[in-house]
């Protein structure tokens, strides 16, 4: 099994990933009102994430930032693009097979090869119309 849910109290206390899971496309594995999403990307050489920010929403307002996310690439390369939370291009950095970045602002992902990424971020996605400011 690649996955599995550890239950206790009628209540979810651990969620496991195999290193086999490898469904295309992107997975989450958290619930809704869980304060982190967990997803799995397993994404195509040239797939492109445009330019975006994760503002704040009402189930996790934060003031004066953006939530954060942290990507770690389990397989493959990725050129990430970084901005501030307004939009202005600060620098591009490489990361290749295990590395590991923690995202405050703004955000472009081009994958380099095939990729296995792992993606941990404040809150849940709702959607590109609710929770991604994109530049």
């Amino acid at each position: 099994m690649n996955v599995e849910t550890v239950q206790a109290e009628q209540r979810t206390i651990a969620i496991i990933i195999r290193k086999s899971y490898n469904e295309s496309g992107t997975t989450a594995f958290t619930n809704p009102e869980l304060p982190m999403q967990v997803v799995i990307q397993v994404r195509p050489s040239g797939h492109k994430i445009p330019a975006h920010i994760h503002p704040p929403t009402k189930s996790f307002p934060q003031k004066g930032r953006t939530r954060h996310e942290i990507l770690h690439l389990d397989k493959g390369k990725a050129e990430v693009k970084l901005f501030t939370k307004k939009g202005k291009y600060v620098k591009s950095v490489e990361l290749e097979e295990g590395d590991t970045i923690l995202i405050m602002e703004g955000h472009e992902i081009t994958y380099k090869a095939d990729v296995c990424v792992l993606e941990i971020k404040e809150g849940q996605y709702a959607g590109v119309e609710k929770e991604k400011k994109i530049f």
